[in-house]
């Protein structure tokens, strides 16, 4: 027989709940430390979306009864390689995301504006585009440094001194050029053991990548096919933007009388008012195409336009521009890339 103490000393130690506890301590710190706990309460989520450390989607999530709420989620498979006070600098990036949502001063879709990296220096985060001095501090692929004695450095070790900590490192951590050598990375005595595999997600397919018309990305226009250019997982390269194109939601639904139709929920006769949706579907991009989306990324060269579709981790490199393509699509505010 269990006595109740006991019981709820190992719910603490089952690895969800521990896990999500450590961040959700982690944000109502920093909200009191550095936002006056102005923030809302958000739902705080582990995803491993390619080529970010974090991002901020708002709304994203409903109950039952039609009440929202934020998204903040972080990346695990950017811990190991980093400082502890590097990953709970990329919680504060997305909660300055989530005030200037709140303010009413967000940006569009995945900018970086002028209201949000002054919201940053404020809390003692430097924004740059190549998480250095000198970097750019608005634009879509922003990063960060931490500034020396801010405030977020300062409120940082007053948390990691009470032993606040990360519990649960990801086995296949993705590393990039900033992170490369960093003194106390949470994994590094993990790493030394084997314990950690850089870069070699088990779970990611073999990479794939067309272009419109069929012809593979690094196929210059009226070139034969060649190989798509989408060397290795993510071993350093700059990475902005963030996860995904827009799924066909198209369903086939039922009529009364059983017989298949096509259309979305809630469609109506003509003259009928349509209600409001409270979850809102995305739609393809308005080619009528009825095919479901496969979670391939969608990317596009910077310079000829030039599209490619592959696994979000892939890197793509423009045949005839010789450059690196960019992810396109993303349905967060704001993410933090890994650069």
């Amino acid at each position: 027989m269990h006595r109740a103490g006991e019981d709820v000393k190992n719910a603490l130690l089952k690895p969800t709940e521990q896990a999500h506890a450590e961040l959700q301590t982690a944000f109502d710190f920093f909200n009191r430390e550095l936002f006056a706990s102005e923030l809302p309460q958000c739902l705080i989520t582990m995803n491993r979306k390619p080529r970010v450390r974090g991002y901020f989607s708002p709304n994203r999530f409903i109950r039952t009864d039609a009440e929202t709420t934020h998204e903040i989620a972080m990346n695990p498979a950017a811990f190991a390689t980093r400082r502890l006070v590097d990953v709970l600098s990329t919680l504060v990036h997305e909660m300055v995301h989530m005030q200037m949502f709140v303010a009413g001063k967000d940006a569009r879709r995945n900018y970086h504006n002028k209201a949000w990296a002054d919201a940053m220096e404020a809390v003692g985060l430097v924004p740059s585009n190549t998480s250095a001095p000198g970097g750019k501090k608005t634009g879509e692929r922003v990063s960060h440094y931490i500034r020396s004695g801010g405030p977020f450095e300062k409120a940082a070790e007053v948390l990691i001194e009470t032993g606040f900590t990360i519990t649960w490192l990801d086995r296949y951590p993705i590393t990039s050029h900033t992170d490369a050598g960093a003194d106390g990375a949470m994994g590094a005595e993990l790493m030394q053991r084997s314990a950690l595999r850089l870069n070699e997600d088990p779970d990611e397919p073999e990479p794939t990548g067309l272009e419109d018309d069929g012809r593979p990305a690094t196929a210059a226009p009226g070139s034969t096919p060649a190989a798509v250019s989408a060397p290795g997982q993510d071993h350093g390269a700059k990475m902005g933007g963030d996860e995904h194109g827009r799924p066909d939601l198209t369903a086939t639904v039922q009529n009364p009388q059983g017989a298949a139709q096509r259309g979305l929920p809630g469609e109506t006769k003509r003259g009928e008012k349509k209600p409001e949706p409270l979850i809102h579907l995305p739609m393809a991009d308005g080619k009528g195409s009825t095919q479901v989306n496969t979670g391939k990324q969608k990317f596009t060269c910077p310079n000829c336009r030039l599209n490619a579709w592959a696994k979000p981790s892939a890197r793509l490199i423009c045949g005839t521009c010789e450059c690196e393509m960019e992810p396109r699509g993303t349905d967060h505010v704001g993410a933090e890339p890994v650069s």
